[in-house]
């Protein structure tokens, strides 16, 4: 298959406007991308974690450093992904277009199914009464995962250039 990326192109994200210079590089490197997806990941397990294992001031401190990690590096990789995540489709190649609209389409099929998973553990325990601390854990497994699925997977699932489109 040829790409349809004339020789010299500036990559698959186009001009931004009339006299505008061409973006080059719509994501961030694939190993910069991965370790803040990761560590996205992490933030929301030790938020999670510690709503249950842990009592206390200890819980607080690190369900708080557990969301720190969460905002933090969701606005890294929101910096990471944005020329593709949030570009209009009419400043993409095609083929990144096609790529964003599945990956998006996968991360909110994820989604699901992890409300679907939360909403069953919730039905199940709600008839012995749920105790606070799983309740706890489910809310930051819930949050985390809306807040930030869609760019950990965009994160972890664009390619590094427009070659391997």
């Amino acid at each position: 298959m040829t790409d349809p990326m004339p020789p010299g192109a500036a990559g698959p994200v186009a001009d931004t406007g009339p006299g505008a210079a061409p973006v080059a590089a719509p994501v961030a490197p694939r190993s910069r991308r991965l370790v803040l997806a990761y560590g996205y990941v992490l933030g929301v397990a030790v938020a999670a974690a510690s709503a249950l294992a842990l009592r206390g001031t200890a819980t607080a401190v690190l369900q708080l450093a557990g969301l720190v990690v969460m905002v933090v590096t969701w606005f890294a990789l929101r910096r990471a992904t944005r020329l593709v995540v949030d570009a209009p489709a009419a400043h993409l190649a095609d083929r990144l277009v096609r790529l964003r609209d599945r990956l998006f389409v996968l991360a909110y099929q994820l989604l699901a199914v992890v409300a679907v998973l939360v909403s069953a553990v919730l039905f199940v325990g709600s008839s012995g009464g749920l105790s606070e601390p799983v309740a706890s854990a489910l809310a930051w497994a819930a949050f985390g995962s809306a807040l930030g699925l869609p760019l950990v997977v965009a994160a972890v699932s664009l390619p590094d250039d427009a070659a391997s489109l």
